[in-house]
């Protein structure tokens, strides 16, 4: 925290100071702890928060517009350039894990066509649909995973790098436990259940029962206090399943068309009032689909393989769309985010005075 005492300080003037030697106070000292200029991105904000403290104590106009602008630390730059790096590196793998799953698709598929009974082929829209699906989704959640692996070395640095000014920012509000939004529910069920020991026991074991709950309570905030509003998500890249099953309704319309053109209608019996009858149609009826079971299967493979081949094609342009256009705008995502961070800490020091 920074009270108006510590705010004179830090800019190193006299409570005298007038408004101007402020501003003169501020470029320097602005100048000496710039990132860029070797200073601490921290000790850059804990100037730049004194310095509006300043600002709202004196009354006056806000800072000059070149010193408004957030800078960026030496050492961000080097990690933005690194996931930017590791970003296109996951596109590369993701494409090429994309072709080697359906290539174990085509082949599970065919193998399934070829071992299945005849009549049970009559379904094989439905567990074909299941196949595709699962191995896309197998494919997104691993493009995603590994992003969002790389993705936590920025969110990383800028905890160290602001780790101080949280634990000071927080530490007296750790213990304040009345104060934790969870202390209403945390009292009413030490009171619930301290009642219900008053009922079965007797006072003193519900005043027992009541403080032993209220200390577990708090002990457990404690050690589940979690990090503020300021810990922003970083710049996400997330390809959700059902996004890539509406790509232009791609995959989807593609399963489907296979369900109404490739799903064969195996005659597995005929219900009929005479059950001689029915048997006699029903093993004609098989006789017949099993002499021309090979063409049906081959009609189907064709059928499915050429669909899958659809499906891969979407999916590689879609996905390749959506990581070129993110890789694009990373750099800038990333620093936007931290800019915005670092408003927030700006933010809640001065609040705190």
């Amino acid at each position: 925290m920074v009270t108006i005492d510590q705010a004179f300080a830090a800019l190193q003037i006299s409570k005298s100071a007038t408004i101007d030697e402020v501003k003169a106070a501020y470029k320097k000292m602005a100048l000496i702890t710039h990132p860029d200029r070797g200073g601490r991105a921290e000790d850059f904000i804990r100037i730049r928060a004194a310095y509006e403290i300043l600002l709202e104590y004196y009354a006056t106009s806000p800072a000059p517009d070149e010193y408004d602008e957030v800078p960026i630390p030496s050492e961000l730059k080097i990690i933005i350039d690194e996931i930017v790096a590791n970003f296109r590196n996951i596109h590369g793998d993701s494409i090429q894990r994309i072709k080697f799953s359906f290539s174990n698709l085509r082949a599970e598929c065919s193998k399934k066509i070829d071992d299945s009974y005849i009549q049970d082929l009559q379904n094989f829209g439905y567990t074909f649909e299941k196949m595709v699906n699962t191995t896309v989704s197998s494919v997104i959640s691993t493009t995603n995973s590994n992003v969002q692996g790389i993705m936590k070395a920025y969110d990383q640095w800028f905890s160290d790098s602001f780790r101080e000014i949280y634990d000071e920012l927080y530490s007296r509000e750790k213990f304040q436990f009345h104060k934790s939004k969870d202390f209403p529910k945390y009292l009413f069920l030490s009171l619930f259940i301290s009642s219900l020991a008053f009922w079965i026991f007797s006072f003193l074991p519900a005043i027992l029962c009541f403080g032993v709950l209220q200390v577990t309570s708090y002990f457990y905030n404690l050690t589940t206090f979690a990090e503020r509003s300021f810990l922003l998500k970083p710049a996400n890249f997330n390809i959700s399943t059902s996004m890539v099953q509406s790509i232009s309704g791609g995959i989807a319309s593609h399963v489907r068309s296979f369900q109404q053109a490739g799903v064969m209608s195996a005659v597995i019996g005929m219900r009929t009032g005479h059950p001689v009858l029915g048997a006699i149609i029903a093993i004609g009826a098989a006789i017949a689909s099993e002499l021309t079971g090979g063409e049906q299967r081959r009609k189907l493979k064709a059928s499915a393989l050429s669909t899958l081949n659809k499906i891969e094609n979407d999916l590689l342009s879609f996905i390749s769309g959506e990581m070129e256009r993110f890789a694009a705008e990373l750099n800038e995502n990333i620093i936007e985010n931290y800019k915005k961070r670092n408003e927030i800490i700006v933010k809640m020091i001065t609040q705190k005075t």
